[in-house]
């Protein structure tokens, strides 16, 4: 996740957390993190399994309706108009 921070890096960023925090508070800040953190794993689960719930089977589902061809158009019973002759 965080590759280049070393273990100094570490150190600084709790000091941080620390000086910000108070030692009263930094039990009470990271308790309230991973119950966040745990909130959100289980809310995503839900969704993925909510997702995977709504999509059918590959073999259940429906195919699209193929379009229907028009029928021949019948032809008009009408006779042929003479030909005027010159």
């Amino acid at each position: 996740m965080l590759p280049n921070i070393g273990s100094w890096e570490m150190v600084v960023i709790l000091l941080v957390f620390f000086l910000l925090f108070g030692s009263k508070r930094l039990p009470d800040v990271a308790r309230g993190l991973g119950r966040g953190l745990r909130e959100f794993k289980r809310e995503m689960q839900g969704i993925s399994e909510e997702i995977t719930k709504e999509e059918p089977p590959a073999e259940k589902r429906a195919e699209p309706p193929k379009p229907q061809q028009a029928p021949p158009a019948e032809q008009a019973s009408t006779p042929p108009e003479p030909s005027q002759k010159a």
